[in-house]
């Protein structure tokens, strides 16, 4: 026997010995909010446990509303995750119901970066101007802090690293036998994290044209990594009707400013994107934030669908 085949046989044995370690481990039972958060745990903790995602591609989690089902997993879950209060105002409601629940919520977790909620009029303003006006608002209602926030925080690479850290430590803490199965986990995550966020700013330093519109506001933390520039949208949540006059601005707003790229998602109903595309050089592309396509997309395919969309509505080369 060789040293390189002992070292074979060693590794195998103390891989072997953690893994029955970590199979004794009482299964846990999670639940989230929407799938991409399920993918970053199920990408930490493995096929032993049990973890629930609220949110499917039959609702948004602006307009989600709990059933009988939805309430008894969250009462059974040994952990509930959250990505911020705004996000899903129903699930917000229902957890105040619940006594004892450990509630993980990700917005609050140290690092996070938080860009202030827009509306329709707020997309020629600046970052700074929109944080000014969100302070006033505060001063007044510090109760709503987190209300405030645009609540898409995981369409930030480096936030979506915030949220793995406050995912490992929380299941440590649940699971201290698997600590360090989590935090090794955690660790490459975070790693291929930062590759996408490299391989993103290096795409964008040449993108000459930047401008879109979307029919869905949730891009926000995507367009401030990469300097995207949204000129307007019709609503915070596709589920809720356009007007004529809505789309007619819309469609205005990509005339004036030479708009050549309009951002859909699934909830999208085509007679709108019709509208506004009709007899102009404008290019649409539906996203997926929420990680619902496919049944096996991750954080990673998530994050990379979305770039990669953006990519060829704005006709970036990627080559």
């Amino acid at each position: 026997m060789n040293a390189f085949q002992a070292i074979a046989i060693f590794t195998c044995l103390m891989l072997t010995t953690l893994q029955q370690a970590y199979a004794k481990s009482t299964p846990l039972n999670i639940v989230v909010d929407i799938p991409f958060v399920a993918s970053l745990v199920e990408e930490m903790v493995g096929t032993e446990d049990s973890i629930v995602s609220l949110i499917n591609e039959n609702n948004s989690p602006h307009s989600f509303s709990l059933r009988p089902r939805s309430v008894r997993s969250l009462q059974g879950a040994d952990l509930i995750i959250t990505v911020a209060e705004s996000l899903s105002p129903n699930i917000t409601q229902a957890l105040s119901n619940i006594t004892d629940a450990r509630v993980l919520n990700l917005a609050g977790a140290p690092g996070m970066l938080h860009l202030p909620s827009r509306n329709q009029h707020d997309h020629n303003a600046s970052i700074e101007e929109l944080e000014k006006a969100s302070q006033r608002a505060l001063a007044n209602e510090p109760e709503l802090a987190y209300t405030r926030i645009d609540p898409h925080l995981w369409l930030n690479p480096l936030n979506v690293g915030v949220m793995v850290q406050a995912i490992r430590d929380e299941l440590s803490s649940l699971d201290p036998s698997r600590a360090q199965m989590f935090e090794q986990t955690a660790e490459t995550m975070r790693d291929n994290l930062r590759q996408f966020d490299e391989r993103q700013k290096n795409l964008w330093s040449n993108a000459t044209d930047r401008n879109f519109v979307s029919l869905h506001d949730a891009t926000y933390y995507f367009e401030y990594q990469y300097q995207l520039i949204s000129k307007g949208s019709l609503f915070a949540d596709t589920h809720t009707p356009a007007g004529v006059q809505q789309l007619k601005a819309l469609k205005s707003i990509i005339k004036t400013d030479s708009v050549r790229c309009v951002v859909t998602d699934a909830n999208t109903p085509q007679a709108w994107v019709n509208t506004l595309t009709e007899g102009l050089d404008v290019s649409s592309v539906s996203i997926d934030i929420l990680g619902l396509y496919p049944e096996d997309a991750n954080y990673i395919t998530t994050l990379n669908h979305l770039a990669d969309s953006f990519a060829k509505c704005l006709r970036l080369s990627t080559e």
